[in-house]
């Protein structure tokens, strides 16, 4: 509670608590300072607050109401405010002229407000460097903020400067290394598209060499071809890990079809498609965080035996954002359309790529499906060529067979009449 203390003149000193270390006070912690009559008197009601001086950490206003005016005098002691109210009067409580000033301060200028007044705080920086800092007088008093192309000043932070930096740094992260950086070569990779599917998508790291710039790579080197004839760029435990997962990727790539979906009808999945899937939400999210990650089309593994050519390579985007599937049902009078929609973030997609298997791709970014079963629903809407058509009287046995199905796994929208499907 408040406590008071007479100087060497005789004049009382009241010292209110702060709430805690930041230097704050709030309406209801003032209310709590004073009694009943102090707290509901009108006679010094929103009072018209001047600045003065402030000096040494000592703040002086004028506090008027009603044509009276005393000074008020406002320093930080530690965990407490000092105040000084010239009316020198009553002893044993908090007189009403200081509680109105503080309670216009709070309201009007923040319960952080006492916290500029503390040594090498706002106020007192904005006194020592004035170019640096806007002075914002107002019926409070006095305020001061740093000027906007400062952002946030050090030291003058209250509530933002209390993040445990010495744990936070020592704490386990999930990418602990920086990777080296090689100012002529560095590791790039390629995510294999294969034509006409004929292999699922791989990753193979490789070398890059650098352009002078130092913003893209001009030539690939695969690491079975000259991998030992150059010298190969230092590699952090991060990118280890990626490297490991890649090759073991591509020894499950070797062993299965290149469909999601067998040739001889649309049954999907089993056990090797589901963990090659798996190793790939593994390695995604670590891709999307390599500078130099590139698509590249596939013919077959003999295609390996050469280089890349730089031409035929697209550097490419990973986004971990996670596409949604949703379904247009479209009435067109003698039949209806059933087409796919992709949406990321709430936004459809106008233009979109499901060729390689277990993705979407958007220009240049690339999306990776949520399930296996995204994944195989995608690439039979592909197969289907990107719609389906019904005719009215097939339409029985289409939703019994497969609208059905789909219905409750994902939102279908129905649109009747001459409405579009793009609507």
């Amino acid at each position: 509670m408040v406590s008071e203390q007479c100087d060497q003149n005789n004049r009382i000193h009241f010292f209110i608590p702060f709430i805690d270390s930041t230097h704050r006070l709030t309406t209801d912690w003032l209310d709590q300072q004073v009694d009943d009559s102090t707290r509901k008197s009108r006679a010094w009601c929103w009072p018209t607050l001047k600045f003065l001086s402030y000096e040494q950490g000592h703040l002086l206003l004028s506090n008027s109401f009603q044509g009276m005016s005393f000074h008020l005098s406002l320093q930080v002691r530690h965990e407490k405010l000092e105040v000084y109210c010239s009316c020198n009067g009553p002893r044993g409580k908090l007189c009403q002229h200081a509680y109105a000033a503080l309670y216009v301060i709070v309201w009007r200028l923040g319960d952080l407000y006492f916290h500029k007044l503390i040594p090498n705080g706002t106020l007192d920086m904005a006194m020592r460097r004035k170019p640096f800092f806007d002075k914002i007088e107002s019926s409070a008093g006095m305020d001061a903020v740093p000027r906007p192309e400062l952002e946030s000043v050090f030291g003058l932070m209250p509530g933002a400067g209390k993040l445990d930096l010495p744990a936070l740094c020592k704490s386990p992260d999930p990418c602990p290394e920086a990777t080296p950086y090689d100012r002529k070569r560095v590791m790039a990779y390629c995510i294999t598209v294969p034509i006409m599917q004929k292999m699922l998508p791989g990753v193979l790291p490789c070398i890059g060499i650098l352009n002078k710039q130092g913003s893209d790579i001009r030539v690939f080197q695969w690491p079975s071809n000259g991998m030992n004839q150059i010298s190969r760029p230092s590699i952090s435990k991060w990118q280890e890990e990626l490297q490991t997962n890649c090759f073991e990727l591509w020894k499950m790539i070797e062993k299965t079809p290149g469909s999601i979906l067998t040739e001889s009808s649309d049954v999907w999945g089993g056990d090797c498609m589901a963990d090659i899937f798996g190793i790939w939400k593994a390695i995604f999210p670590m891709l999307s965080k390599e500078p130099f990650v590139y698509t590249c089309p596939l013919a077959g593994l003999r295609a390996l035996r050469k280089n890349p050519s730089r031409q035929r390579l697209e550097k490419i985007c990973l986004s971990p954002a996670i596409p949604d599937i949703r379904f247009v049902l479209t009435d067109k009078g003698t039949y209806f359309i059933l087409q796919m929609q992709v949406y990321v973030l709430g936004n459809k997609l106008t233009a979109y790529d499901t060729g390689m298997t277990f993705f979407i791709r958007n220009q240049q970014t690339l999306y990776m499906l949520r399930s296996l079963r995204d994944a195989a629903l995608a690439a039979w809407m592909q197969r289907c060529g990107g719609l389906i058509t019904i005719f009215k009287e097939q339409f029985a046995q289409f939703n019994q067979e497969v609208l059905t199905h789909i219905q409750d796994a994902y939102p279908v929208k129905r649109i009747s009449g001459k409405a579009q499907m793009h609507a």
